[in-house]
């Protein structure tokens, strides 16, 4: 069966609020663990197994919508640890009992995958709809890197190193996830344009409920009854960095010509998008 969507990100544009609201949502059932990551081939990257292990103490919070099914994904997915068992088969089974609830796969990391891995996804979800959540690039490497020094992987003085970000920016991973036209391009070509949408951080941030309403009817979720504010977002909170105007200037210059491609690819709010610091 499969998921009725998937999400391909982009990374720091919103994933995060999408599964949140969907997830509390009546009509649908989202997996408790938010990034499935099977076509990336990362599904036990180590967030994931310490969502596991997480779902293991809950088994399951009392606040699930859907504990049952949430038990079933729980045990499907441990599945896939065992040799051999890490195939289309076992990603299917995830979704094999959602029934007539509308359900999805939310990875980010799906935006850096190359045409062939995506003309194959095409095939295997043949009904499948793709959403991709668009943020300023500027913007969006800038909340990486706030999360790398959050997670401790870079120093919070890194962020103002030319040299560091530099070699930041440069990376074939982070490449891969930064130039959302050329993500949109590939998707588009292999799903159509009746089954792919685009969402700008800008409408979630002033207008989640908006978005909210545009996804539910996209993805064929009737009359949705919302379960948390559209304005939720845990990541509130989060601690944020100041990057200097010598990075700034940077990482502008970096991204001209790509904020100049999705203005014209994209228009709405990207028309807007700052190209100079």
């Amino acid at each position: 069966m499969g998921p009725d969507f998937i999400c391909v990100g982009l990374q720091k544009a919103g994933t995060r609020w999408l599964h949140d609201q969907l997830r509390q949502t009546g009509g649908a059932w989202m997996p408790p663990i938010k990034e499935i990551n099977y076509f990336h081939k990362k599904s036990f990257k180590p967030g994931n197994m310490e969502e596991l292990k997480s779902l293991r103490k809950r088994f399951l919070n009392f606040k699930s919508l859907h504990r049952s099914l949430d038990r079933k994904f729980y045990s499907a997915f441990e599945k896939g640890l065992i040799p051999g068992n890490y195939t289309d088969d076992w990603y299917f089974s995830l979704f094999a009992d959602k029934g007539t609830y509308i359900s999805g796969d939310i990875s980010p990391n799906y935006s850096s995958l190359n045409d062939a891995q995506v003309s194959r996804i095409s095939e295997q979800l043949p009904n499948a709809s793709v959403l991709l959540l668009l943020r300023h690039p500027v913007d969006r490497v800038k909340s990486a890197m706030s999360m790398k020094v959050r997670d401790g992987s870079i120093l919070e003085e890194d962020i103002n190193s030319i040299d560091r970000v530099r070699s930041f920016v440069s990376r074939k991973g982070v490449a891969r996830l930064s130039y959302p036209t050329q993500i949109w391009q590939r998707w588009l070509e292999y799903f159509g344009s009746e089954r792919c949408k685009f969402f700008f951080m800008e409408d979630i941030k002033c207008n989640p409920e908006m978005v909210r309403s545009q996804v539910s009817d996209f993805i064929g979720l009737e009359s949705p009854k919302f379960r948390l504010p559209a304005n939720f977002n845990r990541k509130s909170k989060e601690k944020k960095y100041r990057f200097s105007n010598e990075i700034e200037f940077y990482l502008y210059e970096f991204f001209h010509d790509e904020i100049i491609k999705c203005q014209e690819m994209f228009k709405g709010h990207a028309l807007n998008w700052k190209s100079n610091f």
